[in-house]
């Protein structure tokens, strides 16, 4: 009988952490300087999007950083072409959201695999993981070494399904943290 009790409220505790992560109600991973941790305020807001699993994905949109590109930044990605407006993120870490939902198979029912552009203003070593909000998996995403700082750093992950994913990418003491709606990349 005691054992029934404790299985009974071990299913219901873990009934009630999955629904929770579903709905994309986890707490951001971050330092307290992450947007999150300095009031209800400052959270950013975002996108309610339809996941995998027929759920709603409250995915992280541009607009909503934390801050703005330093000058140096918005300099260099103006000379090299690219929009300073693409990129999230804070404290010397960024990262471009849009492009970085699409997920990539080599085959058919192979992992997904996510091209993550990343902008580094310190010459630190760039880590980040991927959390499922769904199922609670966590992987660990690549980043090759050869790139400098400040610029550009490419990465990338493979993904055990699309969905969404709560990103956390480290930089020192720098935190950036994000949800993606993950889906297929259009077709060409």
């Amino acid at each position: 009988m005691r054992w029934l009790k404790t299985s009974a409220l071990t299913l219901a505790v873990v009934a009630m952490s999955v629904a929770v992560s579903a709905c994309g109600a986890s707490e951001p991973v971050g330092d307290a300087r992450s947007p999150a941790a300095r009031s209800p305020e400052a959270t950013p807001t975002s996108t309610a999007v339809a996941g995998m699993f027929g759920d709603v994905c409250q995915a992280t949109r541009t607009s909503d950083r934390p801050a703005q590109p330093s000058d140096e930044m918005r300099r260099k990605l103006q000379a090299m072409g690219g929009d300073p407006a693409a990129w999230y993120g804070e404290k010397g870490l960024w990262v471009v959201l849009e492009t970085s939902r699409f997920a990539y198979a080599a085959k058919e029912g192979e992992e997904a695999h996510i091209k993550m552009p990343w902008w580094r203003e310190r010459d630190e070593q760039l880590t980040f993981q991927a959390t499922s909000l769904q199922t609670g998996e966590t992987v660990v995403g690549d980043v090759p070494g050869g790139y400098a700082a400040p610029g550009f750093q490419a990465s990338g992950v493979d993904l055990p399904h699309l969905g969404c994913w709560r990103v956390t990418g480290a930089l020192g003491a720098t935190r950036v943290s994000f949800v993606l709606d993950v889906v297929s990349a259009p077709k060409d």
